[in-house]
């Protein structure tokens, strides 16, 4: 096997290994999901709030906004950013300097993604702790927003959840590593137009 980090049928897979799998991927799916609600009440807000705006200005008797919307903005960009992260790292989106890995040879390139995927695991699981030990500071003190009264430990877990869900990606990747597996996933991938070919007759 000439190229270990390029095998990828999950046949060889161990036993426990691939229940750790379909548990990360479904806890990946299920981020994403969560990522895609945020935004999209992201954006209703942001609308709604530019719309009561505009309505101002048209007639300066009405004084109309939404008290939270740049705060919960916020929170749900905060959410969406850490929620998908881990469905987009295994989808292989992340920002890579690919040019410079594409060089390498198949052993080296093989030892390079083993080591900078062990520090993104070590990074993230630091990341989820501190977010995680936040959180739950913040849930013993009652830590509320000065502006709305939020319980500030929501908007914190769903960050820390989201840290989490990629340090677990993060872990089966570097076990993939390890393995010869494959290590990105590539149905979890945006199609673009070039891969629908839309020019075709």
């Amino acid at each position: 096997m000439s190229k270990p980090e390029t095998r990828s049928t999950e046949a060889t897979v161990p036993g426990v290994f691939s229940f750790y799998v379909r548990v990360v991927h479904w806890l990946a799916i299920v981020g994403g999901v969560l990522a895609t609600l945020c935004l999209i009440i992201l954006t209703f807000l942001v609308f709604s709030e530019v719309i009561l705006a505009a309505w101002t200005k048209l007639f300066p008797g009405s004084h109309a906004d939404i008290p939270v919307a740049w705060e919960y903005s916020g929170y749900l960009m905060g959410a969406a950013f850490m929620l998908g992260s881990s469905i987009t790292m295994r989808a292989g989106g992340h920002v890579r300097v690919t040019a410079l890995i594409g060089m390498l040879p198949p052993k080296v390139r093989h030892a390079v993604e083993c080591f900078t995927t062990a520090i993104g695991m070590l990074f993230s699981g630091f990341l989820s702790y501190a977010l995680l030990m936040a959180a739950y500071r913040s849930f013993l003190d009652g830590n509320v927003s000065f502006a709305s009264y939020t319980p500030l430990w929501i908007p914190q877990t769903a960050i820390a959840v989201g840290a989490l869900f990629l340090t677990l990606a993060l872990i089966e990747r570097l076990i993939r590593c390890f393995l010869g597996l494959e290590l990105e996933i590539h149905g979890l991938k945006v199609v673009s137009a070039s891969d629908l070919d839309i020019t075709k007759d």
